[in-house]
């Protein structure tokens, strides 16, 4: 199956009366004063249209140019391009990677991953967050380090390299170097015979497609649309601002970057404001046809986090399962976190509602350290005995593979058939 962008005419996407973000919003930001209001942040994203940052000068502005159609937010001068353009996609036939046959109603698939992290630092400050380290402590991970953990690493079993990245702030003097480190990273372990998968947060449209060149996908969790968590778990967070993260989204689909999201369950959300995100994500998808997976994490609460949140309801996780199958468009896969349904009879009641991948298995889940991964050889016993077949697939979806750069489809087509079916 060949993948094409795909538009259903000049969309509307939810809260069209909030600000068209065609750059990154928390703009002025300083580090030393998290607690930026929604007001501030809005007021932040219109003069960042007129003073656009260090990372999208130069090289960077080598975007190619596309007809200027008005802004299906209505936003007139907006430069986000989201009118009715057209997408050049090449035209080439391509092979469907290894193994990987959506259309196998008993298969399950997951990703043997590993994570490099470049930065724990992060600029936002969620207080259910067990990943973050404050701005100074912590130092970014060094290309020599980075190669020397890839070198352990045996080819044949793992396949993507997950970039996982706290966030630096966009007014920041070192986001230019923060942005070229995520790109050599990924550019060291596509050399070294991986395939890259960043998730670094809010990026400008030129910073995704610079990063568009070295990675096969990317990500970035919508979370929840509500702007009532601005107000609570996402306070001290200006980048989770949901419009910000939903034009995230759109942007990644007018590059044609095949592209994860996902939901977080249970930091504070009612379940009304499911439908609403999983409505969001699937309009968007109908208009660029990008969305690979959408992913259903549970809240799970661990020692480094700030507020004493419950766990998310596990035993309603299927019943999220059904709703996003019923509103998400079938192409798109819902994945559910393998280590994080820890109840065996719910990971089998969330197959059975339609999930269909387990994420990436990696050694350790940096986002989640308190929840480890089950041995594959395991799971993968467990399944048999529910009728399922679990399979290894690539951090890119068959249908994607011709919307990648041509250097990008060599990796991995060279790669493909090394896969060896066994644990990281």
């Amino acid at each position: 199956m060949r993948g094409k962008p795909r538009r259903s005419g000049r969309g509307r996407i939810a809260r069209t009366a909030q600000p068209c973000y065609n750059q990154i919003a928390i703009y002025g930001l300083r580090q030393d004063m998290p607690e930026v209001t929604p007001e501030e942040t809005r007021a932040a994203v219109a003069r960042s249209a007129q003073e656009p940052t260090e990372a999208n000068q130069g090289r960077l502005n080598a975007v190619p140019e596309r007809r200027r159609n008005p802004c299906p937010l209505g936003q007139g001068g907006c430069q986000c391009r989201l009118g009715n353009n057209r997408l050049e996609r090449s035209g080439a036939e391509v092979r469907a990677p290894f193994r990987y046959s959506p259309m196998s109603d008993r298969t399950i698939t997951y990703s043997p991953a590993f994570t490099l992290v470049p930065t724990y630092e992060c600029f936002n400050r969620c207080t259910y967050c067990n990943f973050r380290q404050d701005i100074g402590t912590r130092g970014w991970l060094s290309l020599e380090a980075a190669a020397q953990q890839l070198a352990e690493l045996n080819p044949q079993q793992v396949r993507e390299i997950l970039i996982l990245s706290g966030e630096v702030a966009p007014n920041s003097p070192q986001r230019s170097q923060w942005l070229e480190r995520l790109y050599n990273l990924a550019a060291l372990a596509l050399n070294q015979g991986f395939l890259p998968h960043t998730n670094a947060g809010p990026l400008s449209r030129a910073e995704m497609a610079y990063l568009k060149q070295v990675n096969v996908s990317m990500g970035l969790m919508l979370e929840q649309l509500t702007p009532k968590l601005l107000q609570s778990v996402h306070r001290h967070a200006p980048s989770k601002d949901p419009q910000l993260r939903l034009h995230q989204l759109e942007q990644a689909g007018e590059l044609g970057i095949p592209f994860t999201t996902g939901l977080l369950l249970g930091i504070g959300e009612a379940p009304q404001d499911w439908a609403e995100t999983l409505t969001a994500i699937a309009e968007c998808h109908r208009r660029w046809g990008h969305i690979q997976e959408v992913i259903l994490q549970p809240h799970s609460p661990g020692q480094q986090q700030e507020a004493a949140l419950p766990p998310f309801d596990l035993r309603q996780l299927p019943n999220v399962v059904r709703l996003a199958r019923s509103l998400l468009p079938a192409e798109i896969t819902i994945q559910i976190p393998a280590n994080l349904v820890t109840d065996a009879e719910v990971l089998q009641a969330c197959l059975e509602a339609g999930a269909r991948d387990l994420g990436g298995i990696v050694p350790l889940d940096h986002v989640n350290p308190d929840y480890p991964h089950r041995d594959v050889a395991a799971l993968r016993e467990q399944l048999q005995a529910w009728g399922w077949e679990l399979v290894p697939r690539l951090p890119v979806y068959p249908q994607f593979v011709d919307w990648l750069p041509p250097p990008l489809r060599g990796c991995l087509f060279k790669l493909e058939s090394q896969l060896i079916d066994v644990a990281p």
